[in-house]
């Protein structure tokens, strides 16, 4: 309910407190991936009272910029351009160290990485993660766990588009509230319509709305059979939505029927 540039972890307890009681309780937590604005001693330490594992951004301050420079034990990993590097760090006031895996990315093979440039050597840009993963899981890979965070963009992208997210803004709390849960109910109902058959790609909700959801039709009784009649042109939207209806009608939960988007 923020603009994106908006800095606060106010409340930030009380709100993972709320998250993880809405949570089902046959849903596990098996990590959490956080970015810089939750980089805070305090929610770290309840994440670990929690037993939860963690990889979160860290916000540079100078030491830890100070860290990444001094860092001397680069080690190449197999994707080309990709340096990592591991170092203990201890916060103002923590009672223990945290493993910090720094992250930097070659300019020239990789112009297209993210990460910021920390040093008057335009050489590298880093990035510096947070974890309480065992070193059983190596700093590359800690960074491949957390690089799928990047997805969570364009969900709020699709609820900022496609649900009215900035519209919910009420009065009343609890009705901004009730609004937000709907809103994101909705969003969730089309993830599971679009598993259901088995979609390689994400479909955007104004795109179901324009493939589905605005298709004009009738349904008819005849003979005792009813029938639906829908407006689809002899194309291969045709061919989509007869391999949309064999997967409903499919006596098997498995099957593939249905094959890619027409584009």
């Amino acid at each position: 309910m923020r603009s994106g540039d908006t800095r606060s972890d106010n409340n930030i307890i009380g709100f993972t407190e709320q998250v993880l009681s809405h949570l089902p309780r046959h849903v596990r937590v098996g990590l959490v991936r956080a970015d810089a604005g939750f980089s805070e001693h305090n929610w770290l330490q309840l994440l670990e009272q929690k037993g939860l594992s963690y990889i979160v951004v860290a916000r540079l301050h100078k030491p830890l910029k100070q860290l990444a420079q001094r860092a001397k034990n680069w080690k190449p990993t197999v994707v080309a351009g990709i340096e990592v590097a591991e170092e203990l760090y201890t916060g103002w006031k923590w009672e223990s160290a945290r493993r910090v895996v720094i992250v930097r990315h070659e300019v020239k093979q990789r112009p297209q990485a993210g990460g910021k440039m920390l040093f008057e050597d335009k050489t590298y840009r880093y990035q510096v993660l947070m974890t309480n993963l065992p070193l059983s899981v190596d700093g590359l890979t800690v960074w491949r766990c957390y690089k799928g965070r990047a997805g969570l963009e364009n969900v709020v992208k699709e609820l900022d588009e496609n649900f009215a997210l900035p519209e919910l803004s009420l009065k009343d709390f609890w009705a901004t509230e009730a609004a937000l849960s709907l809103s994101v109910l909705t969003y969730n109902l089309t993830v599971l319509f679009q598993r259901f058959f088995r979609w390689k790609q994400p479909v955007r909700a104004d795109t179901l709305r324009y493939r589905l959801f605005n298709t004009g039709g009738i349904l008819t009784n005849k003979a005792r059979r009813k029938t639906l009649c829908l407006s689809v042109r002899p194309s291969q939207a045709r061919q989509w939505w007869s391999a949309l209806f064999t997967k409903i009608s499919c006596a098997f939960s498995n099957c593939n029927a249905v094959g890619e988007i027409p584009t």
